[in-house]
């Protein structure tokens, strides 16, 4: 029958969105270039939270310290580590440019390990995880890498199974 519709599209509708949809390995790319931008708006709402939870010029502390203290700790380990953490993404991005999206699929699953044991070091390298406490930060780290890392490529991965799944993206 012409001029059937399948789930309220029409049949040439699905073909010209096929033919323009980006490839698979144009959106793992994509996602891949995105955590560049993680220093820089971390940055930024580090300043935003430190002027409304500041201490006042009388030396005061405004309600919600608490979570100005706990909103802080993973940002400044962000900005500190940004450096090393700019470095690898963009080493990582540069080797991955022109490959196949099984190796994107492999580097993402180890990516967040290899970033953990980078980050550590640099903050022991810097001086920053020094003294009695240094274990302790340098478990934050890597705690904190794990954790973010593998909800990052969990989201990606997620995006990447409904948007091949909608028809969105073409092998």
């Amino acid at each position: 029958m012409r001029g059937r519709i399948t789930r309220g599209r029409s049949l040439a509708a699905i073909r010209w969105a096929a033919q323009k949809a980006m490839s698979r390995v144009r959106y793992l790319q994509i996602c891949s270039a995105i955590p560049l931008l993680v220093p820089i708006v971390v940055g930024a709402a580090a300043v935003a939270v430190l002027r409304l939870f500041a201490p006042t010029s009388d030396g005061s502390s405004p309600s919600g310290v608490t979570f100005g203290f706990l909103f802080m700790l993973p940002v400044f380990g962000t900005v500190v580590v940004a450096p090393a953490y700019i470095l690898f993404a963009l080493s990582a991005l540069a080797y991955l440019w022109r490959r196949p999206e099984p190796a994107y699929r492999t580097a993402a699953l180890a990516s967040p390990p290899i970033f953990a044991a980078i980050s550590s070091g640099y903050l022991a390298a810097a001086g920053i995880a020094s003294g009695e406490r240094a274990w302790e930060i340098l478990l934050l780290a890597i705690m904190y890498s794990l954790i973010l890392g593998y909800a990052y490529v969990a989201l990606a991965f997620s995006g990447l199974r409904i948007l091949s799944n909608r028809g969105f993206l073409r092998p």
